[in-house]
């Protein structure tokens, strides 16, 4: 394919994805028919320009109005649960449909289907599953490790709305529930609770066994590495529902600007994949199945960290990649970045409003686009080794990217933390490296348990280097 071509690609998978966001923005904002009026005016002004392209406005126009239309059968702004919340303290049965996490010694919150609602009045209300609420259920540690996902459970408490932001730049915690489907918090406490048998559905019986092997690796790391720097590794190899990190070191991280390594983040995903790969070419596994094999792991991974939006998203444009390798056809990054924020943004187009959606694709569009330029600013180019030049210039055209974002939402900017990424970030290749390495042979029982003792001791001194990078922060 020749050059111009793929400038022609590269602009329609853009062109896509950016009709595609004013559709959801002029329906979020309801300004539709404004939009559509000043979308068609432009049209006709290029047809002017462009006459040849006729067929390719029309398109575009057309995904404009999916867009608007997957907005309305998709975007709600209530449920069941959510009607009902004034009656306050209620009983709900229902399923966990996320990974547990314990915010402190007595706190565990997770996202539950209800499927039954049985009111103060004992009015009972059998419910979809779309009707989805977070619980937050006072009760010890303890409980937290009983709890799984796919664990079906009985709860008295009283539900609440979520606050909403008062500025335009505050966190708005209602608008975040939202992109997760939930409109509802629920408070449980102590005992009003009550557990009933597992669901025996394959969905939820798969992830359960998922996180149970996630689980018993990070055990085995427990065993010789300490609680810091635990929390760091899960972090770093599972994300940020792993082990929750203690406010100390979430502090030190946040005011270093480090806070993106206490979560699995998209590097993860190509790690994986150059760890697996590689070991399956050791054991002379034939190409092709080797590919597919690797596809399947990733998804397992998407799985294992919970979905998150930077794997998922660094998980679609690599399983692209490699269905691209099956039928031996190459994908420019621009178009695999469209590719994926589009098809996001078509499961849930609540995610534009998703603060983690967009430092992820900002961060990688910048990435993309910029790499290249400030690559040749360096002087004496070809002495320079290649990834010592990426360490160097990743953390800075990321923190560039994303300073107009953090101004409007978190109204500071820290010159400091770019230099702390860019001494960071070669520590983190090699503990997400030896991290993926340990977490595949701990899966074999006796070895596993020695190799994770023998890269523990390893791993020791760079999660050391980290956490005390990070508590080297200035105000």
């Amino acid at each position: 394919m020749e050059d111009k071509d793929l400038d022609n690609n590269i602009s329609i998978f853009f062109y896509i994805l950016l009709v595609y966001i004013l559709g959801i923005i002029a329906s979020l904002f309801n300004i539709i028919p404004f939009t559509a009026l000043i979308i068609l005016i432009l049209f006709i002004i290029f047809l002017f320009k462009f006459k040849d392209k006729a067929k390719f406005f029309i398109f575009l126009y057309f995904i404009f109005a999916l867009s608007i239309l997957n907005c309305k059968l998709q975007i709600k702004d209530y449920d069941t649960l959510y009607l009902n919340s004034p009656n306050n303290k209620a009983q709900i049965t229902g399923t966990i449909s996320s990974i547990p996490e314990n915010q402190n010694e007595d706190k565990t919150r997770f996202y539950f289907e209800v499927d039954e609602l049985k009111l103060k009045n004992n009015k009972k209300i059998i419910l979809s599953k779309s009707n989805k609420t977070f619980v937050n259920l006072n009760e010890n540690k303890d409980c937290y490790k009983d709890l799984k996902i796919g664990d079906r459970l009985v709860l008295i408490g009283n539900f609440d709305i979520p606050f909403d932001s008062v500025n335009p730049s505050q966190f708005s915690y209602r608008d975040y529930l939202k992109t997760k489907g939930v409109f509802t918090v629920f408070y449980v406490k102590s005992g009003n609770f009550r557990k009933l048998d597992s669901s025996n559905e394959f969905k939820w019986l798969f992830m359960k066994r998922i996180n149970d092997i996630r689980d018993n690796i990070i055990y085995k790391h427990s065993k010789y590495i300490g609680k810091h720097k635990l929390e760091l590794l899960g972090g770093v190899v599972f994300g940020d529902n792993a082990i929750n990190p203690t406010e100390e070191l979430e502090n030190s991280f946040l005011h270093s600007g480090l806070t993106h390594l206490l979560a699995a983040s998209g590097l993860n995903v190509g790690l994986i994949f150059a760890v697996c790969f590689f070991i399956f070419q050791l054991v002379k596994i034939p190409y092709r199945l080797n590919i597919v094999l690797n596809m399947v792991i990733i998804v397992l991974y998407l799985c294992m960290t919970g979905f998150p939006v930077s794997i998922v998203r660094a998980g679609i444009m690599i399983e692209f990649v490699l269905l691209g390798k099956l039928i031996n056809r190459e994908a420019k990054s621009i178009n695999l970045i469209s590719l994926a924020a589009f098809l996001m943004l078509i499961k849930n187009p609540l995610l534009i409003k998703d603060i983690s959606f967009q430092l992820s694709f900002l961060v990688t569009f910048g990435l993309i686009i910029s790499s290249n330029k400030f690559l040749k600013l360096f002087p004496y180019e070809n002495k320079i080794p290649m990834a010592l030049k990426g360490d160097l210039v990743a953390p800075i055209i990321a923190q560039l990217w994303v300073f107009p974002l953090q101004m409007f939402y978190f109204n500071s900017f820290n010159l400091y933390s770019i230099f702390v990424n860019i001494l960071v970030l070669p520590l983190i290749m090699i503990v997400s490296f030896v991290g993926f390495v340990t977490a595949f042979f701990a899966l074999i029982p006796n070895i596993g348990e020695i190799l994770i003792k023998i890269t523990d001791f390893i791993l020791n001194p760079f999660l050391f280097l980290i956490i005390s990078i990070s508590n080297c922060y200035i105000i």
